[in-house]
């Protein structure tokens, strides 16, 4: 049904009479002869200046018209007079080549028989091609389509055709279907500048050619729709008309051909009731400092329920944009309304030289929603997002990205944001290759959900799914607020993910984070959750959550097969894996969760949570078969390492840290800890593992590796207490187990329970300078090895503080606790004014260690004060004293002969035997001393054979000789070793073993059994 259009050409049609009268005269319109197409009355003569086309076909509403050529010089006018009753004018060129191209520079319009302008839809075919330059204008009230197409299609196989006349098809037509292009369409090339219901009035308008160009072009069509499509060659379009609304459609094979908007190039549907819509459909679409918009603007028909209509571009080839194009859908500023949504899919989209696309609200209601579908997607400084702005009340749209391949660089970002009063929308990103890289002075190439500083509402969340992600240089994801509402969470979905290194500026760290930022945000900060195969974190990337504002940081959770973290920054800071209350911060801070089969820090890497500020520090849990940590790096701030902590500034207690791992290995200064710096408690350590190796200091020996919990000399708290579970632990080269409290507090306890202990030049120990010592709890199955200066020790109080020592229980029912008596390795409980501690002990036996009632260059075990009562030493061996029991040897000689065995008289049917006395071969006098070596010597006798009985054994070969039956060899220990099982034996050395049993000769008894 026709629209009443008359107030949009109250001021158009004066505009058209002035024309009608006005321009010179140029011969560029002549019909063709046939379909009874008049110009000025001449069915061929061309036409110049005011050309006005009567008659034609009528065919119900369509009017259809045929020229040989038609163009339109600048001010010509092609006035087609219509009767009331026609929709659709159908406008064909039948000329072939170049000459007959159609270059439109003046004006079309339809008009009633008494020259009013009457709304039509208008319909322009020309297979040679069309041009628009900038002054071409169109009044014709319904929708205007121009196309390089051959036919036009009608329904019932109905055609319209540029090239055969002599069909005669136009019996029985309705509304035409589609568009039919020939083998090489022409190309529609637009300089024009138009603004329908300013200098033109249309509803609808579409460009269908072969190759679309628009240079220098403007396009308004407030309200609307905008079509741009490149056809390739006998591609077939379809075509939609309701009333004077006119949409296209494409099959998926229709072959494409490609559309570019250049210098400047504007394509708008605007208005302020909403609902225009631009349409982009081709092979490769090309923006060059051009935009692509739509949306709401703000004007007296604003309403709360006007919807902006939607952005659709679709390219079989690339979509690119350079030189800061834009395609954008907005609600603008002031205006009332809500955004539309912008979708493309492409084979591949650029987006470069701060180009954006993007659907966002600078006035009163939501934005749309962005999404975007490609093969790759490579993105050099440019953006795709969506944003509430500061001036914008309303929600933030959703960000959906789906690529084969996405690449950001240099400052590029994905993004959904509110600066304004609204929540900001999600952003989902998947992908099978991911590349963030690389910063610029704006910010960092990332994936980034924000509120703003002047945001009042919540950030969105951010969702990645990919085969990879690489993170270099820099870039980030990151979710975050810095005004006043919760950050979103960071969900990663990966096969591999690899977080690498700073920017080349050394400002900015790569990775992911979540925080609240600003010291004026108030907000609780989003979590971070990583689910991987494989995290390889290198050269000051971080994984953070944190508060810098008033509320809680998020947590972290990470879940893979393998992570490893290795590195610093120029500037020293470690690889790391945090959460915090960062300084001013106010709230607390959130847990940090690791579930990995591997984890290896180096390098200054570490995994932690703590507090800066004002509030609790996270808690810190990993599992893993095996973990990893080692050294510091030269440059390090710090050694590699799992913990938590109250910071300097921090007021408030430390998180605890709870390692569960089959393998634990601590190397070069690395440590698991829980610190206090500032003010309040240190969190507890909890490490269980079947084996726990400490090994070793920094090669500078700033660090020494361990477990620990520290009050430092800053600090004012309870230190921690450690509790290590293991079926084997292993302390050397100056590695400690320790609990301290070096400032203004009391150190925790330490609770050890393993199968084997071995200390060798390592410590267990705990130190309180102003407050009574820790104490000491081991659990020991097997063996408690000490060994080249270890020690076990706690100590309380020094010259300036007092403080009781604190106790040593060491509990080995069914073990050992051995040592060397003279490498110094030593059991203290001591302490500087107070009294000393208690020392308990239980255990099968002791060996090489000695209670003394101070320390000595012995390996000793005491209980001591400086200037106050020694403690106690209290020791329960359960095993028997070798040393019980003994009888003092008689120092009279007996007779020989009353103690010998007549039983070995000479004779007796065997070879005699021999007794043979040669010291006590390195045996102590006392089982107490340790063994020395010694020798003993002794002449060798040879005992006559004149016993008849042995010469006829050896003079008889026919004789039958049995061999001797041998009692168990009884050789002596001299050696302990534990089995692989842990069990302890008492051994003798192979060699001993094998020289006794080379001579060992039977007894007595055992040759007169024999004889029997």
């Amino acid at each position: 049904m026709p629209l009443n259009l008359s107030h949009h050409f109250a001021l158009a049609s004066a505009a058209v009479s002035a024309i009608l009268f006005s321009f010179p005269v140029q011969a560029q319109i002549a019909g063709d002869g046939t379909l009874g197409t008049q110009v000025n009355g001449n069915l061929t003569a061309p036409c110049t200046g005011i050309c006005a086309i009567t008659n034609g076909t009528t065919r119900g509403s369509n009017l259809f018209h045929s020229f040989r050529q038609f163009s339109l010089p600048n001010g010509d006018v092609a006035a087609f007079i219509t009767d009331p009753a026609i929709q659709n004018v159908i406008v064909r060129v039948t000329g072939v080549g170049q000459p007959f191209i159609s270059n439109i520079n003046g004006t079309i319009a339809t008009f009633d028989p008494a020259f009013n302008l009457a709304p039509r839809n208008f319909f322009l075919l020309n297979p040679n091609g069309i041009v628009f330059g900038p002054n071409a204008g169109f009044f014709v009230g319904g929708s205007f389509l121009a196309s390089t197409a051959e036919r036009m299609l009608f329904q019932n196989g109905t055609v319209f055709d540029t090239r055969d006349q002599t069909v005669a098809p136009l019996l029985t037509v309705s509304v035409p279907i589609g568009l039919q292009f020939g083998q090489t369409p022409g190309e529609i090339q637009s300089r024009m500048r138009i603004g329908a219901g300013f200098n033109s009035s249309f509803t609808d308008i579409a460009l269908v050619g072969g190759n679309v160009t628009l240079d220098k072009s403007t396009i308004l069509v407030p309200g609307r729709g905008v079509e741009l499509a490149g056809v390739g060659e006998n591609g077939t379009v379809g075509l939609q008309l309701n009333g004077n609304r006119l949409s296209l459609s494409f099959a998926s094979d229709t072959p494409r051909w490609d559309i570019s908007l250049t210098n400047g190039s504007i394509v708008s549907a605007g208005t302020t009731e909403g609902n225009g819509e631009v349409v982009m459909t081709g092979r490769n679409i090309t923006l060059s400092s051009s935009s692509v918009f739509t949306g709401i603007l703000a004007g007296i028909d604003n309403a709360a329920t006007n919807q902006a209509g939607d952005i659709a571009i679709d390219a079989t080839g690339s979509l690119q944009l350079t030189q800061g194009s834009n395609i954008a859908n907005l609600v603008d500023g002031n205006a009332i309304g809500q955004g539309g949504n912008v979708r493309i899919s492409a084979t591949n989209i650029r987006v470069f030289d701060t180009s954006t696309i993007q659907a966002s609200t600078f006035g009163n209601g939501n934005a749309g929603n962005v999404r975007v579908t490609s093969n790759t997607i490579a993105m050099d400084n440019g953006e795709i997002g969506s944003q509430v702005f500061s001036t914008g009340k309303g929600q933030g749209g959703d960000v959906t990205v789906q690529a084969g391949s996405i690449t950001l660089i240099n400052g590029a970002s994905i993004s959904a944001n509110t600066l304004g009063n609204g929540n900001a929308g999600n952003v989902q990103v998947t992908a099978n290759t991911i590349a963030l890289d690389g910063t610029t002075p704006a910010g960092a190439s990332g994936i980034g959900n924000l509120v703003g500083s002047t945001g009042r509402g919540s950030g969105g969340n951010i969702t990645i799914e990919t085969d990879s992600l690489n993170v270099t240089n820099g870039a980030g994801i990151s979710a975050s607020t810095l005004g006043n509402g919760n950050a979103g969470n960071v969900r990663v979905v990966a096969r591999t993910i690899a977080l690498d290194g700073t920017a080349s500026n050394g400002l900015s760290t790569g990775g992911i984070s979540n925080q609240v930022i600003g010291p004026t945000s108030i907000g609780r900060g989003g979590d971070i959750t990583i689910e991987t195969g494989s995290l390889a974190m290198t050269n000051g990337a971080r994984i953070a959550a944190g508060t810098l504002g008033n509320g809680d940081a998020g947590n972290v959770q990470i879940n893979a097969n393998t992570i490893t973290l290795d590195g610093t920054t120029p500037s020293g800071q470690g690889t790391s894996i945090t959460s915090q209350v960062e300084p001013r911060g106010i709230g607390r801070g959130g847990n940090i969760t690791i579930q990995t089969d591997s984890l290896a820090l180096a390098n200054s890497a570490v995994v932690s949570a703590g507090t800066f500020g004002e509030g609790d520090g996270g808690n810190v849990r990993v599992t893993a078969n095996t973990i990893t940590l080692d050294g510091a790096a030269l440059n390090g701030q710090g050694a590699s390492g799992i913990g938590s902590q109250v910071g300097l500034t921090g007021i408030g207690s430390g998180g605890d840290v709870i390692v569960e791992t089959g393998s634990l290995s601590v190397t070069n200064g690395a440590g698991i800890s829980a610190g206090v710096f500032g003010r309040g408690n240190a969190g507890n350590l909890w490490v269980t593992a079947k084996t726990i190796v400490l090994d070793g200091t920094t090669s500078n020996g700033q660090f020494v590796s361990g477990i620990g919990s520290q009050v430092a000399p800053t600090g004012i708290g309870r230190g921690g207490n450690v509790n290590i579970q293991a079926n084997s632990l292993t302390v050397m080269n100056g590695a400690v187990v320790s609990s301290s409290a070096l400032g203004n507090g009391s150190a925790g306890n330490l609770d050890i329970t393993a199968q084997n202990i071995q200390l060798d030049r390592g410590g267990i120990t705990a130190l309180a300078v102003s407050g009574d010592g820790a104490n000491i709890n081991l659990n020991v199955g097997k063996l408690l090895l000490m060994r080249r200066g270890s020690q076990i020790s706690t100590t309380a109080g020094n010259d300036q503080f007092g403080g009781n020592g604190g106790n040593i229980t060491i509990n080995s029912p069914r073990g050992f606790i051995v040592g060397v008596k003279g490498e110094n390795s030593d059991i203290t409980a001591n302490a500087f004014t107070g009294s000393g501690g208690r020392v308990n002990i239980t255990t099968q036996g002791i060996y090489g260690l000695q209670f003394r009632p101070r320390l000595t260059e012995f390996s000793d075990i005491t209980a001591s004060s400086t200037f106050g009562v020694s403690g106690v030493v209290a020791i329960n061996t359960l095993g028997i004293d070798p040393s019980r029991g003994l009888q003092p040897l008689p120092v009279s000689l007996v007779d020989p002969s009353n103690r010998i065995d007549q039983k070995c008289r000479v004779g007796s049917g065997f070879r005699r035997s021999s007794f043979t006395v040669t010291g006590r071969g390195g045996l102590p006098e006392n089982p107490l001393d340790p063994l020395q070596s010694g020798e003993g010597v002794a002449s060798w006798v040879e005992v006559g054979t004149d016993n008849p009985q042995i010469s006829s054994l050896t003079q008889n070969p026919k004789s039958k000789i049995q061999s001797p039956k041998f009692p168990a060899l009884l050789i002596e220990a001299d050696s302990l070793i534990v089995d692989k099982d842990g069990n302890i034996q008492l051994v003798a050395s192979r060699a001993i073993a094998e020289s006794i049993s080379s001579w060992y000769l039977p007894t007595c008894a055992s040759v007169e059994d024999r004889d029997r």
